[in-house]
């Protein structure tokens, strides 16, 4: 009976700190999103404000492309009109879900085929010149920084199990002695 009881309180640990941890790690990652997309939104009212020429006289396009953020504008026909990572692209981008979102809620995310990882995508629709203004930033969520929780998330798992089991055994013994002193 001492071990079941001793058991029963390292199961109940167990799960409920893993059920913490994917809480805290879906919390994390839907803030990550937030303030992603929230910088990619101020950027794109920046960058909604310049002309095309603006982007290469200004050299600002470069500037982006070393901070790894893709800035698209596209024509309401699909063509696109500037893109910072390719000189010419023939391709149209009506067809694209974000190109498509823009209309509608303004952001999406999606795995880029073309750029072989997974990008935050954000994109505004520009009334007065009929074009969408599209930007985009590499979005690993937090499996980038997981490394660095994984280091701390073993130590206190390990530690608070050791605390767990002290106390449990404390608990069964406290528990189970009364039966034993009647038997």
């Amino acid at each position: 009976m001492h071990k079941k009881i001793v058991r029963s309180f390292l199961i109940t640990f167990l799960i409920t700190f893993l059920l913490g941890f994917g809480l805290l790690y879906v919390s994390l990652y839907k803030a990550s999103i937030s303030q992603d997309r929230q910088y990619l939104m101020n950027t794109v009212k920046l960058v909604k404000n310049l002309k095309i020429d603006d982007l290469n006289t200004t050299r600002l396009g470069d500037t982006f492309k070393s901070e790894d953020i893709r800035i698209t504008i596209i024509k309401r026909n699909g063509k696109v009109l500037y893109d910072n990572y390719k000189d010419k692209i023939s391709e149209k981008h009506l067809q694209r879900e974000e190109v498509k979102q823009a209309l509608e809620e303004g952001t999406g995310i999606r795995h880029s085929s073309t750029m072989q990882r997974s990008y935050l995508y954000v994109a505004d629709y520009e009334d007065d010149n009929q074009t969408i203004v599209r930007l985009a930033m590499p979005f690993d969520g937090l499996s980038q920084s997981i490394s660095i929780l994984l280091a701390p998330f073993i130590f206190s798992i390990c530690l608070s199990f050791m605390v767990v089991f002290i106390l449990s055994k404390k608990m069964a013994d406290e528990i189970v002695e009364p039966f034993q002193d009647i038997t």
